[in-house]
């Protein structure tokens, strides 16, 4: 049987963009939203949690995250497996050089 995760929460509203990337208006509201998901499968599937920027349209009602929440999220992943975030790569490569 798959996991299902936990429910999203709201944290803060934060800064964001101005304009909705689907309709183009203005009114976009974007909160930082603790967001549980599930990685792996089966019976090593585990729940993680990332701090994501969730945009919202006053217009359109539509909620999106973008390329910021999926290195969030990456990052997440990284942590749990115990290998270095794409971040901490780049700063180990600088340092060698």
């Amino acid at each position: 049987m798959n996991k299902i995760a936990s429910k999203p929460t709201v944290l803060d509203q934060i800064a964001g963009p101005e304009s909705c990337d689907m309709c183009g208006n203005a009114g976009l509201k974007t909160e930082l939203v603790r967001n549980p998901f599930i990685y792996g499968v089966g019976s090593g599937a585990v729940e993680l949690s990332a701090d994501i920027p969730v945009h919202t349209c006053a217009t359109c009602a539509v909620s999106f995250t973008d390329e910021a929440a999926e290195g969030i999220q990456h990052d997440a992943v990284c942590r749990h497996l115990g290998v270095p975030t794409p971040d901490e790569l780049r700063a180990l490569r600088r340092r060698e050089v």
